[in-house]
């Protein structure tokens, strides 16, 4: 498995090249389910709302993206969104 920060990320998927490449899988038929939301409440009142939203393009490749709020993270001088998208190739479901 791999891992990319954000520097590596500008630099595999240059945006003059990722949002064409999006346009054309979500516009000639990935599946993508609609996102589920989470509310977390921790016990000291802090929230969390965790969206997963899956999508697929059948035989070929699976990816999940896992994205954090936490809106109260701005006060500790943190990022208040986080974001992981995983992504294999399916069937067999092999680390792309």
């Amino acid at each position: 498995m791999r891992f990319f920060d954000a520097a590596a990320t500008r630099e595999a998927l240059p945006f003059d090249r990722l949002v064409p490449a999006l346009r054309t899988v979500f516009t000639s038929g990935c599946d993508a389910r609609p996102r589920q939301g989470h509310e977390i409440v921790s016990p000291g009142g802090g929230r969390l709302t965790s969206l997963i939203m899956p999508a697929w393009l059948a035989g070929r490749y699976y990816g999940i993206k896992i994205i954090n709020i936490a809106p109260g993270n701005a006060a500790r001088g943190l990022p208040g969104l986080r974001a992981t998208c995983c992504t294999m190739r399916s069937p067999a479901c092999r680390w792309r």
